[in-house]
């Protein structure tokens, strides 16, 4: 079953509506499904003042990997726009076998559902992509002797710059929901393990348990 739910999380309330008038209105066509490398692949054209290219790409397992248009809401974006939105709801509506929902999810999907459905899944996925284009962040362990002469373990976190990672406890609660977080005016972190090192990506695994 693939993850559609993940995908309407992150879309605003605009993209969502934007969306749904797109699919109501029957412009959302040649769509086409492939399997490249394991994944799962949705393509479509959404018709506007122009056509518009929308794909959608699924991991091994079913989950949102990325996806992306050729519009320029697309490119400005912090989630998906609103032919990506309509891409997904067509796809739902022509595979409806590959959806199947508990009645409460169902609701979740209603018109009168839409906020409710994007304050639950929030914005998770769109992260992984973004970090594997951008600088590595490095995860460095330090230790240091207390006045007591322990030895305490700490880390800092950063990329050009380091910064002391306060709390440990909510970085591993970062990591486990994908969160984005600001550390310092240089440094704002997707917690994705694409986002850093190979070195701190092993680190960070080990940590997070």
């Amino acid at each position: 079953m693939l993850d559609w739910d993940s995908l309407y999380g992150e879309a605003g309330a605009k993209a969502i509506a934007g969306g749904k008038k797109r699919f109501y209105d029957n412009r959302v066509g040649d769509m086409a499904t492939a399997r490249e490398n394991g994944k799962h692949r949705v393509t479509a054209v959404v018709k506007g003042d122009r056509e518009y290219r929308t794909e959608i790409l699924f991991d091994e397992q079913g989950g949102l990997y990325d996806y992306q248009c050729d519009c320029a809401a697309d490119k400005a974006a912090d989630g998906p726009c609103r032919h990506i939105v309509a891409t997904a709801l067509a796809y739902e509506n022509k595979f409806p076998a590959e959806s199947v929902r508990t009645d409460a999810e169902t609701a979740l999907r209603s018109d009168t559902g839409v906020r409710t459905l994007i304050d639950r899944y929030g914005k998770l996925r769109r992260g992984r992509k973004l970090a594997e284009e951008g600088d590595k962040v490095k995860l460095v362990p330090v230790m240091e002797m207390g006045a007591s002469g322990r030895l305490t373990l700490k880390f800092t976190i950063g990329i050009k710059k380091q910064y002391v990672l306060k709390d440990v406890a909510d970085f591993v609660s970062c990591m486990t929901t994908g969160a984005r977080k600001r550390y310092g005016v240089e440094l704002t972190v997707t917690h994705v393990l694409e986002s850093f090192d190979v070195a701190s990506a092993a680190l960070v695994y080990f940590v997070c348990g």
